[in-house]
């Protein structure tokens, strides 16, 4: 019989060295997911990640900033890439987006940066 997959115990790297390099390793291939993501279901992502240093870094498809500035806006993103067939809005978690969302919108370069 094969081994198949092992389940692997999840813990805090102590090491911080290790840690930045796996947080960098890990943050590309989130983005790269969420490319793959939005380019098979013709979705709109967007992901704010904050490295272990407090660093923030964004990625967006088709970029951050329409994402972020939809949501905040309550539009609904489905409505607006298939021609009005409902799809993803807001949800519920409006409330919990303040203002320093709203500045970082600004502040965004370009896509898969630092800030």
């Amino acid at each position: 019989m094969g081994t198949g997959k092992k389940k692997i115990e999840i813990k805090k790297i102590e090491k911080d060295s290790a840690r930045m390099v796996t947080f960098s390793k890990r943050r590309q291939g989130l983005f790269k997911k969420a490319r793959e993501y939005a380019s098979k279901t013709s979705s709109q992502v967007a992901i704010l990640v904050f490295s272990p240093a407090g660093k923030p870094y964004v990625h967006g498809s088709p970029c951050f900033d329409t994402v972020i500035e939809k949501f905040m806006q309550g539009d609904k993103i489905g409505d607006t890439m298939n021609g009005g067939g409902g799809g993803g809005g807001a949800g519920g978690d409006e409330a919990g987006v303040g203002s320093d969302v709203e500045e970082m919108i600004f502040r965004v370069g370009g896509e898969d940066e630092e800030l």
